[in-house]
């Protein structure tokens, strides 16, 4: 009985294995992703600025093409882009601007072993003002939310995935402006940005 017991449970763990080995070689999968960013402005001074980060979190959805060892992925998700901006006296100006990011991601799987592999992926990323908020306790009145803009960028990083789990480590970086005035102390700024994530593939 102890035998037939065993053989059962090798059974299903074979069955198992081999689903999750049929799953990691679908053509499209899509999954749901989320996890902690950290961005920083990058200025264009007239005056000396300290750039201080801004720490916030992601959430959104994501499609990826298989092409054998390539695979396409774009995804969309809810994030805060910003950044601290003080003065050696002064308490931080903060930008919190809330936005939908779309990463279009090429990547390539530099190790695949079924049900797991390592990749590498970058793209470009589009982001989509949702909200702005500027934080001026000094109430200098030289900051207006109205010159933040949409912004694009390039994304670029390393990623594993186990199973239906997959966790990103990714840089980014702005080659558009996120604040641009021509009369503010700050006459332009572009974001760069640390993003973890962990993702759950449900088909």
């Amino acid at each position: 009985m102890r035998f037939l017991g065993l053989q059962k449970l090798s059974l299903a763990a074979a069955l198992l294995l081999g689903s999750m080995s049929a799953f990691a070689e679908l053509p499209v999968k899509i999954g749901l992703k989320g996890g902690y960013s950290s961005s920083k402005l990058t200025t264009k001074l007239s005056q000396e600025y300290k750039n201080g980060n801004l720490s916030s979190y992601h959430v959104g959805a994501a499609l990826r093409f298989n092409i054998k060892n390539f695979y396409v992925q774009p995804e969309g998700y809810f994030t805060s882009k910003g950044g601290k901006l003080s003065l050696s006296n002064q308490d931080a100006v903060k930008f919190d601007t809330k936005m939908i990011d779309v990463p279009l991601l090429l990547g390539v799987k530099l190790l695949n072993l079924k049900v797991a592999n390592l990749r590498l992926n970058a793209g470009p990323v589009f982001s989509f003002v949702t909200d702005k908020k500027i934080t001026d306790p000094q109430n200098t009145a030289q900051f207006n939310k109205d010159n933040i803009k949409n912004t694009w960028g390039l994304q670029y990083g390393l990623g594993v995935d186990v199973l239906k789990f997959s966790l990103d480590v990714r840089l980014e970086r702005g080659f558009s402006d996120l604040y641009k005035s021509d009369v503010a102390t700050i006459n332009s700024s572009a974001n760069r940005m640390f993003l973890v994530s962990l993702g759950f593939w449900i088909l």
